[in-house]
């Protein structure tokens, strides 16, 4: 696949980690948010590493998670899967004062 050379954004559902679980047959944690349509090709994928998934909170932009796994094609059924920043706080408070 060809690599944009634009910023690209998409809208995604944030699934329930139990139901994520069990459509990736592998149990989650709460330090992982899985989010992108059941069915289409609004997702993460393959190449999206370290991307950002963000929410609208009070007004403003804040990032939750980071695009840490995916499918490696538009595979239908998969979500995305993202690392909850707030497990990570105190190690990138601390990265940041270095």
């Amino acid at each position: 696949p060809k690599i944009s050379n634009v910023l690209r954004e998409v809208q995604v559902p944030v699934w329930r980690n139990d139901d994520c679980s069990r459509r990736y047959s592998r149990p989650f944690n709460s330090s992982i948010i899985c989010a992108g349509e059941e069915i289409g090709k609004k997702n993460s994928f393959a190449g999206d590493s370290g991307g950002p998934l963000m929410i609208m909170y009070d007004g403003r932009w804040i990032q939750i998670g980071v695009a840490s796994d995916a499918p490696d094609t538009e595979t239908p059924f998969f979500p995305g899967l993202y690392v909850r920043v707030t497990d990570y706080m105190d190690w990138i408070e601390e990265k940041i004062l270095e």
